[in-house]
C-alpha cells in the first residue's frame, strides 16, 4: 500500500468527522492543560515564594522577652552562633474604620535606616513614616477601606483615640496577610510610637544565626544557648520560636493545595486516555470493512498500525496546540492569584523547559499508549474476518458466565420487546469496550465526587476547629495579671457568662 493513500485517509478521518475530532482533542487538551498549569504553578511558586522570603533576611530565631534595650542586643550579638540581632517594638491596639467597626492593630516601630532582619519594602508615599503619621501594610489598606492621605483613629493604651494620617504603604511579607487574620499592620516613627503609649524597650529579639542558616537543628541549638544565657542574666523568656529555615510559613499550605490539584489533574489525564481508547476502538469497529479491503489490496499489518497511530498522534498534536499555551497561561494566573493571597511579589513567571517537555510527552505518549492495544487488536484481523464481521460486536453471545447471565436476565425482562432485547444483548457483545466505557464513567464520577468531598471536608474541619474553641472573645494583655483579678473584672461585665485565663 503506497504512502499517499494512507496519509490522505488519516487527514480524511481527522477532517470529515469533526465532532469526534473535537471531542477527542478537547478531552486530551483538558489533561495537558491541567498538568501544565499545576506543574508550572509549582515551579513558579517554589522559586518565587521562598526566594521572596529569603530576600527579607528572615529571623532564624525569635525570642519574646518582656523588655530589653540596645545594650542587651549588643551582649547577645557576641554569643556563640549568633550572626545578626535586631530588636522589635510592638504594641497591640485597635484601629477605627470609617464604617465604625474597629480591628486589631499591630503597631510597630524601627530604626528605619537600619532594618537588617525581616526587612520592609516601601510601596507608596513617605518613607520612613513622618511623625504623627502612619504607614499601613499594603494588604491591610483594603481591609480598613482607606487610602493614603486619609485619617484613621487609633486607640491608645489608656483608651483615648488618636488621629493619624496614612502617609503611605509598605510591603511586609514576614507576617501572614492581614485579610486572613483581619489584623492591621501599622508602622510609625519612634517618636509617634512613644506618644501613643508604646514601651521604651524592645519586646521581641530577632536572631539570624551565623553559620548553617538552613539547618533547623543548628538554629534550635543557638536558640537554647541564648535562652539559657539571658535567663541566667535575670531576663524572662516567654516564648522561643524557631521557624523552618529558608521556607515561607505559607509553603506547606501551598503544597497541600497544589497536591490536591495535582491528583485531580492526573485523574483528568487518565480519563482522557480512556476516552481516546474508546474513540479509537469505536473507529476501528466502524472501519473494519475498510481494514479488510486495504489488507486485500496489499496493506501490511505494521502499515495499518502506523496509519491509525499517526491519526492518534494527530489528535495529540492538535491538543498540544491548545493545551500547551493554555497551561502556561493558567500557571501564570494561578501563581498570581496564590501570590496575591499570601502577599508575595512574583519577580519572574518563567517556566522551566521540563514543564513544557512533560506536556509534550503527555500529549504524544499518553494517547499513543491508550490507542496501541485497540489498534493492535483491530489491525490483526484477517481479510475474511474483517469482511465477514457483522454488527457492532464480535458476533453472537458466547457460552461464558457473563453471556449465560445476559441470556437469563433477558428472559426475565418485564417488557420483552425485540428492540429492548436487542439493545440489552448488544450492550454485552463487546465486553472490552463496555469495560472501558464504564471505567471512563466511573473515573469521571470519582473526580466530580472527590472535588465536592474535599470542599465539604475542609469546610467541616474548619467549623469543628472553631467550635472546639468554645469562646467568643480573646483578650491579650501587655503584662501579666493575677488570673482571679482578671476573672472578677470580666465577669462583672454585663453579658459575660464565663471567663477563663
Amino acid at each position: 500500500m503506497s504512502p499517499n493513500p494512507r496519509w490522505r485517509k488519516v487527514l480524511s478521518d481527522l477532517w470529515l468527522n469533526k465532532t469526534r475530532t473535537c471531542l477527542v482533542v478537547l478531552s486530551m487538551t483538558v489533561g495537558i492543560f491541567a498538568v501544565g498549569m499545576i506543574a508550572g504553578t509549582w515551579v513558579i511558586l517554589s522559586r518565587e515564594v521562598n526566594g521572596s522570603w529569603n530576600a527579607i533576611n528572615p529571623s532564624s530565631v525569635r525570642l519574646y522577652i518582656p523588655s530589653f534595650d540596645d545594650d542587651f542586643l549588643d551582649h547577645v550579638l557576641h554569643l556563640q552562633g549568633v550572626g545578626e540581632v535586631q530588636g522589635e517594638r510592638r504594641i497591640v491596639t485597635r484601629i477605627q474604620m470609617a464604617s465604625g467597626e474597629s480591628l486589631p492593630l499591630w503597631l510597630f516601630t524601627y530604626d528605619y535606616d537600619n532594618i537588617r532582619i525581616n526587612t520592609l519594602t516601601p510601596e507608596r508615599g513617605a518613607w520612613p513614616p513622618p511623625d504623627h503619621e502612619i504607614l499601613i501594610e499594603r494588604m491591610a489598606l483594603g481591609l480598613i477601606k482607606s487610602n493614603p492621605g486619609d485619617t484613621v483613629s487609633v486607640e491608645m493604651p489608656d483608651g483615648k483615640q488618636r488621629q493619624l494620617k496614612i502617609a503611605g504603604t509598605v510591603h511586609d511579607s514576614f507576617w501572614f496577610p492581614a485579610p486572613l487574620y483581619r489584623v492591621v499592620y501599622g508602622y510609625v516613627s519612634p517618636h509617634t510610637f512613644e506618644s501613643l503609649g508604646g514601651p521604651d524597650g524592645y519586646s521581641v529579639l530577632n536572631i539570624v544565626v551565623a553559620d548553617d542558616k538552613l539547618n533547623k537543628d543548628h538554629a534550635q541549638q543557638v536558640a537554647n544557648r541564648v535562652r539559657d544565657k539571658v535567663e541566667k542574666d535575670g531576663y524572662t523568656v516567654e516564648q522561643v520560636i524557631v521557624p523552618t529555615p529558608g521556607e515561607n510559613p505559607a509553603t506547606p499550605i501551598i503544597n497541600a493545595i497544589l497536591l490536591v490539584l495535582a491528583v485531580l489533574s492526573v485523574l483528568s489525564l487518565l480519563l482522557s486516555g480512556f476516552l481516546v481508547t474508546n474513540t479509537i476502538s469505536a473507529l476501528l469497529t466502524q472501519q473494519v470493512k475498510q481494514i479488510g479491503v486495504m489488507k486485500a489490496i496489499g496493506a501490511r499489518p505494521y502499515q495499518m498500525m502506523g496509519m491509525y497511530l499517526v491519526l492518534v498522534m494527530g489528535f495529540g498534536l492538535l491538543a498540544l496546540l491548545i493545551g500547551l499555551p493554555a497551561g502556561m497561561l493558567g500557571a501564570r494566573s494561578l501563581s498570581r492569584f496564590i501570590a496575591t493571597v499570601i502577599n508575595v511579589d512574583i519577580v519572574s513567571y518563567n517556566i522551566t523547559p521540563g514543564v513544557v517537555a512533560s506536556q509534550v510527552a503527555i500529549g504524544l505518549i499518553v494517547p499513543f499508549l491508550a490507542a496501541f492495544f485497540p489498534v493492535l487488536s483491530g489491525t490483526r484481523l484477517t481479510v475474511r474476518e474483517a469482511i465477514s464481521l457483522q454488527g457492532i460486536g464480535p458476533g453472537q453471545l458466547g457460552i461464558g458466565l457473563v453471556d449465560r447471565g445476559v441470556r437469563h436476565i433477558s428472559q426475565l425482562l418485564p417488557l420483552r420487546s425485540r428492540p429492548l432485547l436487542l439493545s440489552f444483548r448488544n450492550l454485552f457483545r463487546h465486553k472490552g469496550r463496555l469495560t472501558l466505557t464504564l471505567v471512563a464513567l466511573i473515573l469521571g464520577s470519582a473526580i466530580f465526587i472527590a472535588v465536592f468531598s474535599v470542599r465539604a471536608s475542609v469546610e467541616q474541619t474548619l467549623d469543628e476547629a472553631l467550635q472546639a474553641m468554645h469562646y467568643d472573645l480573646e483578650i491579650t494583655f501587655r503584662q501579666p495579671y493575677p488570673a482571679a483579678r482578671i476573672a472578677r473584672a470580666v465577669l462583672s461585665v454585663p453579658g459575660v457568662v464565663t471567663a477563663e485565663s
